[in-house]
């Protein structure tokens, strides 16, 4: 079959089971006029066979769907690609397709982007140290592609690994920043971390929970950093997700007024409040279920402060 003929992995192995059949000596003949010996022609289809079975509903049947390139190129999205029901094969060829799709775009300056983060979990298992050769060495080399060149084109990698030490040289030599977390005493006796005191390897392996270090040569030293904020500075403001939905629905201009409504909203009555929200709704401004966890949350606060008073 020509090509254009072929839709499907079913459409070459049964092309290939044909000229498997029609064998001669030895020999096969393909419709295009090209002579392979049969053992090619038997080791082609298992290869392809072994395709379709270990990518079974990722590159065919109905499960199997395109990669939604225009849904992952959009400003200030953060999309999660979860792969860790995927065989390491699977997982590669996901990997890999993501990066094709959207590093390619950047270089070529087609983009709706100007920048793409690349956020990787378990950064040895697609860059480890030492690979050269096998199925992971074509990763090793679109990680290391990445950290080499990827800023001057808008893309950006951050890696998250237990052992970093693990991780190919030619990514961990172009790192920018480094966020270092607790770890061991066999962890950072690696080379990686020769540049680091003595001091500051005792500090490392000492960081309480929600500590870390992060070494960058925009400070002079390492500075000690404490994650996730705390609770009190976590906490929002009752208005805010009445001022994030008509932020995103105002015009630019527009958005000078959402001031004067914070004022309201914090200082007027109840019952002024409740009128001016309902006038929202009403004209399509906020969408009820906004309105009624804010009125929610505004009573609750009301009945403790009340409930409080001497």
């Amino acid at each position: 079959c020509g090509i254009e003929d072929v839709k499907e992995f079913q459409d070459v192995i049964d092309e290939l089971n044909a000229m498997i059949n029609r064998s001669e000596r030895g020999w096969v003949y393909s419709r295009s006029g090209g002579v392979h010996h049969v053992a090619t022609a038997l080791k082609a289809k298992r290869i392809i066979s072994g395709i379709r079975k270990r990518f079974k509903g990722l590159i065919e049947g109905e499960t199997a769907q395109p990669l939604p390139i225009s849904d992952l190129l959009v400003g200030g999205r953060f999309s999660v690609i979860d792969v860790e029901r995927l065989s390491p094969a699977a997982q590669r060829l996901v990997f890999s397709k993501v990066y094709a799709d959207t590093f390619w775009e950047l270089e070529k300056g087609t983009a709706k982007v100007k920048r793409i983060i690349y956020l990787i979990d378990e950064l040895n298992k697609f860059a480890p140290k030492g690979v050269r050769q096998g199925p992971i060495a074509g990763i090793r080399a679109i990680v290391d592609e990445i950290a080499s060149r990827g800023r001057s084109i808008g893309a950006i990698l951050i890696g998250i690994e237990q052992y970093p030490s693990r991780i190919s040289d030619d990514t961990t030599g172009n790192v920018a920043t480094m966020v270092y977390c607790k770890m061991k005493a066999s962890e950072l006796n690696a080379q990686l971390y020769s540049g680091l005191s003595r001091e500051l390897k005792l500090l490392i392996q000492r960081l309480p929970k929600g500590f870390a270090i992060v070494d960058h040569d925009t400070f002079n030293r390492p500075i000690l950093i404490r994650f996730p904020r705390p609770p009190c500075a976590q906490k929002r403001p009752l208005e805010y997700n009445i001022m994030v939905h008509l932020a995103e629905h105002m015009a630019p201009e527009d958005r000078v007024y959402l001031r004067d409504l914070v004022r309201r909203l914090r200082y007027a009555s109840n019952e002024k409040v409740y009128e001016v929200l309902d006038m929202y709704v009403k004209q399509g401004i906020l969408p009820k279920e906004v309105v009624s966890d804010y009125t929610k949350q505004r009573g609750e606060v009301y009945e403790r402060a009340k409930r409080s008073k001497p």
